[in-house]
């Protein structure tokens, strides 16, 4: 039989992977949604010539002008390895959904590796933000409300990420001694 404190530990232990899971959850669903604006923007602005998104708010300000930039696809860097016309060529949010997507499958696996690999596509996905923010506001000098919102996303998913990791670890090496 198990003691009081073993259960009460457990119960905790079931909380805070509950915790994380729905908090990683949420942020993935966030990050899905904005995604497949960008890319709804995206594919208009390419059908429509002259379409202006929701979140054009300025000229400075233009959610439109960055996602047909020539960074909105394969992040400016798979035209250069491919073409422009490859099929690997992608709008940025097609590899975000594929991202969140994986994102929430890892999401069920509380174990210390699935932790490393969460944490890693986290860290991944945190440089990818600083790239395409660095292009935003350096080279585009522009500010996309749905990028930001996607950057501040992929943030918080880095830090539940990073949470997750630490608790898994202290589970592995209680199991280990």
């Amino acid at each position: 039989m198990a003691s009081p404190e073993k259960t009460v530990r457990s119960g905790k232990g079931r909380r805070s992977e509950s915790w994380i899971r729905t908090t990683t959850l949420i942020l993935c669903a966030l990050g899905m949604m904005l995604s497949v604006y960008s890319v709804y923007v995206e594919v208009l602005v390419e059908r429509l010539p002259g379409y202006q998104a929701l979140c054009d708010i300025s000229p400075t300000m233009s959610c439109t002008r960055v996602f047909s930039s020539r960074w909105g696809k394969g992040f400016g860097l798979v035209e250069l390895v491919f073409s422009k016309d490859s099929v690997f060529n992608q709008p940025n949010g097609v590899f975000g959904m594929a991202i969140y997507t994986f994102l929430v499958f890892i999401a069920f696996q509380p174990e210390f590796p699935a932790s490393m690999i969460q944490t890693f596509v986290s860290l991944l996905t945190n440089f990818g933000s600083v790239y395409l923010g660095y292009i935003l506001v350096f080279i585009l000098k522009d500010t996309c409300v749905i990028c930001i919102s996607i950057y501040i996303v992929n943030f918080f998913i880095l830090l539940v990420s990073l949470v997750k990791l630490r608790r898994s670890y202290k589970t592995e090496m209680k199991k280990l001694s």
